[in-house]
Protein backbone atom coordinates (compact mmCIF):
# COMPACT_ATOMS: atom_id res chain seq x y z
CA UNK A 1 0.00 0.00 0.00
CA UNK A 2 1.07 3.49 -0.95
CA UNK A 3 -0.32 6.71 -1.71
CA UNK A 4 -1.24 7.29 -5.23
CA UNK A 5 -2.04 9.90 -7.85
CA UNK A 6 -5.88 9.73 -8.48
CA UNK A 7 -6.64 12.66 -10.72
CA UNK A 8 -5.88 11.59 -14.03
CA UNK A 9 -5.65 13.66 -17.38
CA UNK A 10 -6.02 13.12 -20.94
CA UNK A 11 -5.00 15.44 -24.18
CA UNK A 12 -8.53 16.76 -25.41
CA UNK A 13 -7.11 16.32 -29.12
CA UNK A 14 -4.68 13.78 -29.63
CA UNK A 15 -5.75 11.55 -26.18
CA UNK A 16 -2.53 11.28 -24.74
CA UNK A 17 -3.13 10.40 -20.94
CA UNK A 18 -0.23 13.00 -18.99
CA UNK A 19 -0.31 15.39 -16.18
CA UNK A 20 -0.40 18.79 -17.21
CA UNK A 21 2.66 20.60 -14.75
CA UNK A 22 2.70 23.61 -14.25
CA UNK A 23 5.27 25.59 -17.50
CA UNK A 24 4.80 22.36 -18.80
CA UNK A 25 0.96 22.09 -19.20
CA UNK A 26 0.27 21.68 -23.20
CA UNK A 27 0.30 18.01 -24.48
CA UNK A 28 4.07 16.71 -25.49
CA UNK A 29 2.64 14.78 -28.39
CA UNK A 30 0.85 17.45 -29.98
CA UNK A 31 0.92 20.73 -28.25
CA UNK A 32 -2.91 21.48 -27.66
CA UNK A 33 -3.23 23.32 -24.38
CA UNK A 34 -4.44 21.61 -21.01
CA UNK A 35 -7.58 23.11 -19.97
CA UNK A 36 -6.07 22.50 -16.45
CA UNK A 37 -2.81 22.80 -14.68
CA UNK A 38 -2.02 20.09 -11.61
CA UNK A 39 -0.46 22.75 -9.61
CA UNK A 40 -0.04 20.25 -6.29
CA UNK A 41 1.64 17.31 -8.54
CA UNK A 42 5.12 17.79 -7.36
CA UNK A 43 4.25 17.72 -3.83
CA UNK A 44 1.69 15.13 -3.82
CA UNK A 45 4.75 12.76 -5.73
CA UNK A 46 7.06 13.59 -2.86
CA UNK A 47 4.52 12.82 -0.57
CA UNK A 48 4.44 9.51 -2.08
CA UNK A 49 8.24 8.89 -1.28
CA UNK A 50 7.79 10.27 2.05
CA UNK A 51 4.91 7.88 3.19
CA UNK A 52 6.98 5.18 0.95
CA UNK A 53 10.10 5.36 3.36
CA UNK A 54 8.02 6.80 6.56
CA UNK A 55 5.59 3.44 6.08
CA UNK A 56 8.18 0.74 4.78
CA UNK A 57 11.61 1.94 4.61
CA UNK A 58 11.60 1.92 1.17
CA UNK A 59 11.55 4.28 -1.84
CA UNK A 60 10.44 2.01 -5.00
CA UNK A 61 7.33 0.04 -3.85
CA UNK A 62 7.32 -3.66 -3.75
CA UNK A 63 4.20 -3.41 -5.67
CA UNK A 64 2.34 -0.54 -7.72
CA UNK A 65 -0.30 -0.46 -10.37
CA UNK A 66 -0.49 2.21 -12.69
CA UNK A 67 -4.12 3.31 -12.53
CA UNK A 68 -3.98 6.72 -13.44
CA UNK A 69 -1.36 8.83 -16.03
CA UNK A 70 0.04 10.60 -12.97
CA UNK A 71 1.02 6.97 -11.82
CA UNK A 72 3.47 6.38 -14.75
CA UNK A 73 5.32 9.94 -12.85
CA UNK A 74 5.81 8.84 -9.71
CA UNK A 75 7.07 5.56 -11.04
CA UNK A 76 9.88 6.97 -13.06
CA UNK A 77 10.67 9.12 -9.58
CA UNK A 78 10.53 6.57 -7.55
CA UNK A 79 12.98 4.41 -10.19
CA UNK A 80 15.18 7.70 -10.26
CA UNK A 81 15.46 8.04 -6.45
CA UNK A 82 15.96 3.98 -5.35
CA UNK A 83 18.61 4.23 -8.17
CA UNK A 84 20.55 7.04 -6.60
CA UNK A 85 19.97 5.77 -3.27
CA UNK A 86 21.89 2.14 -3.89
CA UNK A 87 24.02 4.30 -5.94
CA UNK A 88 24.95 6.39 -2.59
CA UNK A 89 24.92 2.20 -0.66
CA UNK A 90 27.23 1.03 -3.04
CA UNK A 91 30.06 3.98 -2.76
CA UNK A 92 29.74 3.80 1.40
CA UNK A 93 29.96 0.36 2.24
CA UNK A 94 28.85 -0.72 5.48
CA UNK A 95 25.29 -0.62 7.77
CA UNK A 96 23.64 2.11 5.62
CA UNK A 97 20.37 1.00 6.06
CA UNK A 98 19.22 4.69 5.69
CA UNK A 99 15.47 4.32 5.16
CA UNK A 100 15.10 1.98 8.03
CA UNK A 101 15.69 4.78 10.20
CA UNK A 102 13.25 6.92 8.32
CA UNK A 103 14.83 10.02 7.35
CA UNK A 104 13.05 12.80 6.16
CA UNK A 105 13.61 13.77 2.56
CA UNK A 106 15.62 16.61 3.48
CA UNK A 107 17.98 14.04 5.45
CA UNK A 108 17.73 11.51 2.29
CA UNK A 109 18.63 14.08 -0.29
CA UNK A 110 21.67 15.65 1.68
CA UNK A 111 22.86 12.04 2.08
CA UNK A 112 22.56 10.49 -1.53
CA UNK A 113 23.01 12.45 -4.59
CA UNK A 114 23.49 15.91 -5.48
CA UNK A 115 21.40 17.94 -8.40
CA UNK A 116 23.50 17.22 -10.70
CA UNK A 117 23.93 13.42 -10.06
CA UNK A 118 20.27 13.31 -10.41
CA UNK A 119 20.07 14.93 -13.41
CA UNK A 120 22.89 13.00 -15.33
CA UNK A 121 20.70 10.17 -13.77
CA UNK A 122 17.76 11.04 -14.51
CA UNK A 123 18.92 11.80 -18.58
CA UNK A 124 20.14 7.99 -18.38
CA UNK A 125 16.96 6.91 -17.32
CA UNK A 126 14.74 8.29 -20.19
CA UNK A 127 17.58 8.03 -23.03
CA UNK A 128 17.31 4.18 -22.04
CA UNK A 129 13.80 4.23 -22.03
CA UNK A 130 13.25 6.56 -25.44
CA UNK A 131 16.20 4.03 -27.02
CA UNK A 132 13.37 1.02 -26.72
CA UNK A 133 10.79 2.76 -27.43
CA UNK A 134 8.98 3.40 -31.26
CA UNK A 135 5.72 4.95 -30.52
CA UNK A 136 5.76 8.59 -30.96
CA UNK A 137 3.38 9.26 -28.63
CA UNK A 138 5.24 7.56 -26.06
CA UNK A 139 8.38 9.04 -26.93
CA UNK A 140 6.50 12.48 -26.26
CA UNK A 141 5.62 11.70 -23.07
CA UNK A 142 8.59 10.12 -21.85
CA UNK A 143 10.53 13.56 -22.80
CA UNK A 144 7.22 15.11 -20.43
CA UNK A 145 8.28 12.57 -17.63
CA UNK A 146 11.83 14.42 -17.81
CA UNK A 147 10.71 17.35 -17.24
CA UNK A 148 9.11 16.22 -13.91
CA UNK A 149 12.65 14.20 -12.81
CA UNK A 150 14.16 17.53 -13.61
CA UNK A 151 11.99 19.07 -10.97
CA UNK A 152 12.31 16.06 -8.30
CA UNK A 153 16.77 17.07 -9.13
CA UNK A 154 15.52 20.77 -8.81
CA UNK A 155 14.21 19.64 -4.91
CA UNK A 156 18.14 18.29 -3.87
CA UNK A 157 19.30 21.82 -3.94
CA UNK A 158 15.98 23.21 -2.13
CA UNK A 159 16.16 20.99 -0.08
CA UNK A 160 19.74 21.18 1.29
Amino acid sequence: MTIHYYRDYKCRKCGLPYIPLPNASKCPYCGYPADQVFEDFMDSSLESVSYNINSWGIILPAAWGVFTAGDNYYLAGFYLLHSLYFKYLSENPGPQYLLHYRISLKELFEKISTKEECITKAKDMIMKSLSKVEDDKEKALLKHINIFLMRICDKFSEEK
